[in-house]
């Protein structure tokens, strides 16, 4: 074979994977754009200080009425599905706040970022925001500020603090993908009225930042690059009682390579023969990881470890295929959840308990494994709300058709619609489908609520 063919073959197997480290680079320059723009953008009248940087993204109060710190506090876990996609267009942010404000710090995966169409449309409106404000239009500041679409974890965290203005963000700076989709992140939900952010001596080694709160887990050379979305963590302070944080959204699908490489370095107890889906294994796998991380962090941040996540495998999968194997280096370590929570995509009621805390000696010691519980948003007596969308549904498509209608982008010098009629018509015509005569008996919640049950547990 010549020479050039040679070279040609090389830059073949090479462009994929040097376009998706580009695509990834653009992603977390996007998200880092987000975050710094945030304040003048979406936090102008919300309070809140932004730090932004290539570890984490923190979004806290400037101020906020201290209380007596309570007794204890509540941890939860929450795939919020798909937050901030065309696909979510429906959620209710407000009732997704209202049912996370039972709880004091929630982990959440399914974070979206902007997309392109979104950043362009933001960038577009400050441009013309800053001159609004330089010539002192108020009706065009007014008009300008409405018509700014942030990502979805902005809008959750808005609402939340419109029921406690304590409530915090801190989140990776870095989406990630599996492969099925177009990238998405994780977050950690506090309210700072009852917990503090501290530094985390491992992220400030990963990242160089001096006093780093939290930042996404590094793994060794051979196993990082087969982590799909590895976790986020983060420490905080609970009276004098400190702990780490971590959450993840482990992969749901891997390639035979993929799943072959993983089993090699997790083999689990019974490796490549385990009796599951060829899926599940390197869910496991990537579990597995995750938890050695935990075991160090355990031995070197000296406080307790909770793992709290979408992890895609059921307690007796994990039980089946590995679970021994993955808690061997993790001190006292517990699965726990086995109720399910999914929701089903066919028919009514929940199929697969995906969504699990891992925890390890220390954190048994600061949280009670017995109040572990799955809240059911199903039941109307907990979420009232819910039964406005089925006696009047159309009352609820008339509000959204009157913020769409509201929207506006720029064109040059003047302000058009952001969204067209044939936008809205198709908008209108997924609204009937999911909403009003959905076709799937879930279909209602996962598009105003999402597709899991979040779960919680009680801490002192």
């Amino acid at each position: 074979m010549r020479p050039s063919a040679v070279f040609l073959i090389f830059l073949l197997l090479l462009f994929p994977w040097v376009g998706e480290a580009k695509r990834a680079k653009e992603m977390v320059n996007a998200d880092l754009a987000e975050c710094e723009s945030a304040q003048g953008r979406y936090f102008a009248e919300l309070g809140l200080k932004s730090t932004c940087n290539g570890a984490f993204h923190h979004h806290q109060p400037l101020r906020f009425e201290a209380a007596p710190a309570p007794a204890g506090f509540k941890i939860a876990q929450f795939n919020v599905y798909r937050l901030g996609e065309e696909s979510s267009r429906f959620k209710n942010h407000k009732l997704v706040a209202k049912i996370m404000n039972q709880w004091d710090i929630v982990g959440a995966v399914e974070l979206t970022p902007a997309k392109a169409t979104e950043r362009t449309h933001n960038d577009n409106l400050e441009r013309a925001l800053e001159k609004a404000l330089a010539k002192g239009d108020a009706t065009a500041v007014a008009t300008i500020r409405k018509s700014f679409e942030p990502p979805g974890y902005f809008r959750l965290l808005a609402d939340l603090r419109e029921l406690d203005p304590s409530w915090s963000l801190i989140m990776s700076a870095e989406p990630r993908s599996d492969g099925k989709d177009s990238g998405e992140t994780v977050g950690i939900f506090y309210r700072a009225s009852v917990l503090t952010a501290i530094p985390t001596a491992y992220c400030v080694r990963l990242s160089g930042i001096q006093e780093a709160p939290g930042c996404m887990v590094k793994f060794d050379e051979e196993t990082d690059p087969l982590i799909s979305r590895p976790p986020f963590l983060a420490s905080f302070r609970f009276r004098e009682k400190t702990f780490t944080f971590m959450t993840a959204h482990l992969r749901f699908t891997a390639t035979p390579e993929e799943s072959q490489k993983m089993l090699k370095i997790f083999p689990g107890e019974c490796g490549i023969s385990c009796t599951t889906t060829k899926d599940v294994q390197p869910r496991i796998a990537e579990a597995t990881a995750s938890v050695e991380v935990m075991a160090e962090l355990q031995e070197k941040e000296n406080r307790p470890v909770i793992f709290g996540g979408d992890f895609n495998f059921s307690a007796s999968q994990a039980r089946v295929n590995g679970l021994r194997f993955m808690m061997r280096k993790l001190s006292g370590g517990r699965l726990l959840n086995d109720k399910p929570t999914t929701l089903s995509t066919t028919a009514a009621g929940a199929v697969s308990s995906y969504d699990h805390f891992i925890v390890d000696r220390r954190g048994l010691e600061l949280c009670d494994a017995s109040s572990v519980e799955v809240f059911d948003f199903r039941d109307e007596s907990l979420m009232p709300e819910l039964a406005g969308y089925r006696i009047d549904p159309d009352r609820v498509l008339n509000a959204y058709k009157t913020y769409w209608e509201s929207q506006v982008t720029t064109k040059g010098r003047k302000f058009k619609s952001w969204w067209t009629s044939a936008e809205i018509d198709k908008a209108v015509d997924s609204f009937n489908r999911q909403i009003k005569t959905p076709e799937t008996p879930n279909a209602f919640y996962r598009a105003i609520l999402s597709d899991h049950f979040p779960i919680s547990m009680n801490c002192r």
